[in-house]
């Protein structure tokens, strides 16, 4: 994959850790997937049900280079390859989400780290070659089911009630000024009650915006209602 304007960047705890990969990769798979079932039926054989959609699986190898070279991204600060490799081990023992975002790509989700695998070649003193596999992350709603008896009777009765995850009651403002730190999926967040919802404000300011993973301070966008 040529470098140019993409950047890959792993970030966690609530965006304050930021992980630039020195080094893109040369491809990387994408794998979407349907869970399916297969049913035979009697004189039209077999057909195939559709289900919901898997999590998404993004993997790729690449290495951290020992030191500078031209075919690197573009980054500020080089760090020995043992501070990624110890980096990314730790998220990994940590299991929690991880956002994942390749500018230039458009991909930016939030994912678990699945695996992790790093080595050293001979002849390439301290460069660490790895390959890494992540996971989509989706958040999920709890359904709480509560069973109630009868009066008089042995019989129960069962109702579920759904509860959203952190529903933000706060009004939907029209427009939003973009802070130092900022990015569509926290604004979205914030004042949608959702951060997957961030294509939405992205789409709604395409005018301005033509990257929803680079947006400027200060810039104003409009807001899609809640």
């Amino acid at each position: 994959m040529a470098s140019g304007s993409y950047q890959m960047w792993i970030n966690s705890d609530g965006e304050k850790n930021k992980l630039q990969i020195p080094v893109l990769p040369e491809k990387i798979d994408v794998k979407n997937s349907m869970k399916t079932e297969s049913v035979n039926i009697v004189d039209l054989g077999e057909i195939t049900l559709p289900g919901s959609r898997q999590a998404a699986v993004i993997s790729f190898s690449s290495f951290f280079p020992a030191q500078k070279y031209s075919g690197m991204s573009n980054v500020a600060k080089l760090h020995p390859p043992w501070f990624y490799a110890a980096k990314l081990r730790n998220l990994l023992n940590a299991g929690n989400p991880v956002r994942f975002i390749l500018n230039g790509g458009h991909i930016n989700m939030f994912a678990t780290i699945e695996s992790f695998q790093c080595y050293e070649k001979g002849g390439d003193a301290g460069t660490i070659y790895y390959s890494i596999q992540f996971k989509e992350y989706r958040e999920i709603s709890v359904k709480q089911i509560k069973i109630k008896k009868a009066s008089g009777t042995s019989k129960k009765t069962a109702s579920v009630n759904k509860t959203a995850a952190r529903v933000n009651s706060k009004s939907t403002p029209k427009t939003y000024t973009v802070k130092k730190g900022d990015c569509l999926w926290n604004i979205a967040k914030k004042y949608l009650g959702s951060g997957s919802r961030y294509m939405e404000i992205f789409n709604l300011n395409k005018d301005k915006l033509k990257d929803p993973n680079k947006i400027k301070i200060g810039q104003v966008l409009k807001l899609p209602a809640k």
